[in-house]
Order: structure tokens, then C-alpha cells, then sequence
């Protein structure tokens, strides 16, 4: 239905009461003008006027700036937090050849940590939607696998698509550690020949 006319979709209102406080040192981007914060968040979501549910959890504040071209560059972006309070995150663009992406850690009462050399492989069903991937954290190897779908589509002003499908996950570290978080697919015009490993 995201990627389908929405002209006869319901609506549902949303009402969110949250407060964000800070895990660790905003990260920033080197050479994008963007940073990121993990964080712990509390508060009450409302739902369709009525019913309120309170909620307290983890996340991670992203804030950039700019023009964003969502129809040109496809990438994965995942962020989230381990079972013993360890935050991650990472992100690489198909830019047509391999680089030591940037990322970082913040261990359990500790200091943001970034490391070079991210990287992700993904799988892809015949419909787009991911079926998982392989994460490498440097030291922290893990899997991602899809657990719910929020997938958005995006329409440019001449009209081309791109395809969002975002997912909560569940992360699987390889030295046992487990948690949960999420992790985007961008997927414009064309992304299937855009060098996903």
C-alpha cells in the first residue's frame, strides 16, 4: 500500500509526547553536514485521538542540512543498541566505488568511538524489500533482520519514485550480543545496478 495510490487510504492521527536525552557525544559527519545522537527517549505516543500508550525505549536523534537529492544515490543506514547498553551506527552510499566508510560505537557508560571501514551486504526479495544483511562494525560484526516495515515512497517534482523500506530490526552480534534498532534501504531510480554487495 506505501507504494501503491494512496488516494483511497485512511488516515490515522498521531500525537507524540517525547523527551530525547543524550547517550553519547553527537557524531559528526566528516564530509557531510549532518551528526547523529544516540539517545534514550520516554514519553507518551497517542493514537487516532483516543488511545495513549507510553512508551520508553532507545533511538537516535540524526539531524542534517541541506539539499538532499532522494532520487539519484541509494544507501543503507543502520543505528541501534545492544542488549548490554552498547550503541552502534553505520552508513554506506553506492557511490560507485568502495571506501572505509565511517561509523561508531558508544559502549555502556563509555565515550562515542568512531571507527573507518563499515560495510554492509544486503539481500533483496523479487519485490525490493530486504531479507536482511551482514554488517561489519569494525569489531562488532553482526546481522540485520527485518522485523516490521514502516516503507515510505517518495515522488520527485518531475515524478520519478524512489522506495524507502525502512525496518525495525533485530541485530545479531557474532560474540552473542543481541538488541534491536533500525536500518534503511534507499532505493531510487535504478538502485538494483547500483553495486550492492
Amino acid at each position: 500500500m506505501a507504494y501503491g495510490d494512496l488516494g483511497s487510504a485512511g488516515t490515522t492521527s498521531l500525537a507524540f509526547d517525547l523527551e530525547w536525552r543524550s547517550g553519547g557525544a553527537p557524531y559528526p559527519y566528516r564530509f557531510m553536514s549532518r551528526y547523529e545522537i544516540p539517545c534514550e527517549v520516554a514519553g507518551t505516543i497517542g493514537v487516532g485521538g483516543g488511545a495513549e500508550i507510553a512508551f520508553s525505549g532507545y533511538g537516535e536523534r540524526d539531524h542534517s542540512w541541506g539539499e538532499r537529492d532522494w532520487w539519484g544515490l541509494s544507501w543503507l543506514w543502520s543505528s541501534g543498541r545492544l542488549d548490554d547498553g552498547t550503541f552502534f551506527h553505520g552508513m554506506r552510499a553506492n557511490v560507485g566505488f568502495e571506501m572505509p566508510w565511517p561509523c561508531f560505537t558508544v559502549p555502556p557508560g563509555g565515550e562515542t568511538e568512531e571507527h573507518e571501514g563499515f560495510t554492509a551486504a544486503s539481500e533483496f526479495g523479487e519485490d525490493g524489500f530486504p531479507s536482511g544483511a551482514r554488517l561489519e562494525v569494525p569489531g562488532l560484526p553482526m546481522t540485520a533482520v527485518p522485523v516490521a516495515f514502516a516503507p515510505v515512497a517518495l515522488t520527485s517534482p518531475d515524478g520519478e519514485v524512489a522506495r524507502f523500506p525502512r525496518a525495525l530490526c533485530r541485530f545479531a552480534a557474532e560474540d552473542g550480543r543481541s538488541g534491536y534498532g533500525w536500518t534503511e534501504w534507499h532505493q531510487p531510480p535504478g538502485w538494483r545496478g547500483h553495486g550492492w554487495r
